[in-house]
């Protein structure tokens, strides 16, 4: 059974998307139909001006050397970084999701490949579509949805400035996570830490699972 806390770090998740959906609601655009109007009118329509007469060159173009050197071509932007390569990338990456409410993109991306489960993913963002209904309906819950997902980021953000535990081998690591907690209708950060275990595969950082906010 999933604790309260789970219950509504999972609600809070999708805040984001509601501002996405509205600023970005489709709104009308207006077409010009300047022929039209002419049409419906006694006004003639406007002949087109005749192109400018260009004058002829006072001399002849000068001739470019065929040796003479051109340019380089410019060189393509390198790639951008795989985040999930390093932690010092990966944690931040995380951050911005969490951030964005899609806690959905953060199971997706980050539960190692062999212990992804697409239903759930498909749950997960059924539960952020939900939650983006409830506040189109009733934008009063915007600023609690928010909060709530202003401090879910804080918690991971404060990942950034910790040195995780690493196993043996260097391919676990492990930080303590802040525990979120409901304080007078509020979630807040709570009093306990929970580890929170990185494991890499193939060049690659995943959670590796286990309890979390």
């Amino acid at each position: 059974m999933k604790s309260p806390n789970f219950i509504l770090r999972v609600l809070v998740t999708a805040i984001i998307g509601i501002l996405v959906w509205w600023f970005l609601r489709p709104t009308p655009k207006t077409q010009e139909k300047t022929a039209a109007a002419y049409a419906s009118s006694n006004v003639a329509a406007p002949k087109p001006l005749a192109p400018p007469q260009i004058a002829k060159p006072l001399a002849s173009p000068v001739k470019v050397n065929s040796q003479t050197t051109t340019s380089a071509p410019p060189v393509a932007a390198p790639a951008e970084a795989d985040p999930q390569a390093d932690l010092k990338t990966a944690i931040p990456d995380i951050v911005r999701l969490f951030r964005a409410g899609d806690d959905a993109a953060f199971e997706q991306t980050y539960t190692p490949p062999d212990k992804l489960d697409p239903e759930r993913i498909q749950q997960l963002q059924a539960q952020q579509q939900q939650i983006r209904d409830m506040v189109a309906q009733d934008p009063r819950m915007l600023p609690m949805m928010q909060s709530g997902i202003d401090t879910a980021a804080q918690s991971y953000e404060a990942l950034e400035t910790q040195t995780p535990t690493f196993n043996a081998s260097g391919d676990e690591a492990t930080y303590m996570l802040t525990r979120l907690k409901v304080s007078n209708g509020k979630v807040v950060l709570g009093d306990t830490q929970i580890p929170m275990t990185f494991v890499k595969i193939n060049g690659k950082w995943y959670w590796k699972g286990g309890d979390r906010n």
